[in-house]
């Protein structure tokens, strides 16, 4: 289900920057409509079996930067289940996943960059959220790469997230940025890009701050003193296993990610903690890395600790 919600909202992200690209021989005038639909059909063509989503249709205007604006879009999980007392009955049930109001995506750019910003108050469960995100997309012979930016503000904390990958692959020499993204929105096309793309982790950074982020978690997660002790304390475990690590190949990023469970098992319980950040960097910055994208969940700890430097810290 979380690979369904992910996969929806990079396609909407695409699907913009695709638009943006097929409407630059539409008259000015014409390219908002234009997004406009597209991004509305796409929306109403992703019922599936376990997910349904409902939303008022998308309004875009502009010309040389479109703006697209939903009041909401609602993402909701269908479940069949049986009725243990008759077990030939079905039950239905729909639960709302999540919910986004005020949505606004709006995008610019030229023949080798899409800039796609998105801004929205994000429901989850009883949680509530802002989020503004910067999707800049750029492509040099032969590689794409793609930089993100998000901000979310999570009552009075602030997390902020920056990614930068790149990707290649063989189709990719002599092509353009148009024609990359066409072949995403085509999904015979994005099933064959897909088989031998591959994507190289520049540089990630997250960080959480807050006056006081265990008072804040507190607040806005409703836990109480002793659900932070408790959690503390497992933190704290998971760190004594990953300390106790045997093997030399992987020794040394086990110790990096027990200071990180250290670092966040601190936070839970020390109120003079405003802030935690985590970093992941490649270790040959000049030539990072490449992965084949089908193949990231098999990664494993060997291959990270080959290749990326993990640090983290507080303040």
């Amino acid at each position: 289900m979380k690979k369904k919600i992910m996969l929806v909202i990079i396609g909407v992200g695409v699907l913009v920057a695709i638009g943006l690209f097929a409407a630059t021989k539409i008259f000015s005038a014409q390219m908002g409509k234009a997004l406009e639909g597209e991004l509305n059909g796409f929306l109403q063509t992703q019922e599936t079996q376990d997910m349904h989503i409902e939303f008022e249709p998308f309004v875009c205007e502009g010309s040389t930067k479109i703006v697209c604006k939903s009041p909401s879009l609602s993402i909701i999980r269908h479940a069949v289940t049986q009725d243990s007392q008759q077990p030939h009955t079905k039950m239905e049930s729909l639960t709302e996943v999540l919910q986004l109001s005020n949505l606004t995506l709006s995008f610019g750019g030229s023949k080798t960059k899409a800039l796609i910003d998105l801004e929205s108050d994000i429901s989850l469960g009883n949680k509530q959220l802002h989020t503004k995100c910067q999707n800049e997309l750029n492509f040099i012979n032969p590689l794409l790469s793609l930089s993100t930016q998000c901000n979310t503000q999570l009552g009075d904390m602030e997390s902020n997230q920056n990614i930068h990958l790149s990707f290649a692959h063989p189709s990719f020499q002599s092509s353009n940025l148009h024609k990359i993204i066409k072949a995403f929105k085509d999904s015979k096309q994005r099933d064959t890009l897909l088989e031998n793309l591959e994507f190289a982790l520049i540089s990630y950074r997250s960080e959480l701050k807050s006056p006081s982020l265990k008072n804040s978690i507190i607040a806005f997660d409703g836990r109480n003193e002793e659900d932070m002790q408790f959690l503390s304390a497992a933190l704290a475990i998971m760190e004594a296993g990953l300390r106790q690590a045997q093997s030399e190949e992987t020794k040394e990023l086990e110790n990096t990610l027990a200071d990180a469970l250290k670092i966040t098992s601190d936070a839970l319980i020390n109120s003079a903690i405003q802030e935690v950040w985590y970093e992941i960097t490649p270790k040959d910055s000049q030539n990072p890395k490449k992965f084949l994208v089908r193949g990231i969940l098999e990664l494993s700890l060997a291959d990270l600790a080959a290749n990326f430097s993990l640090s983290s810290g507080t303040r």
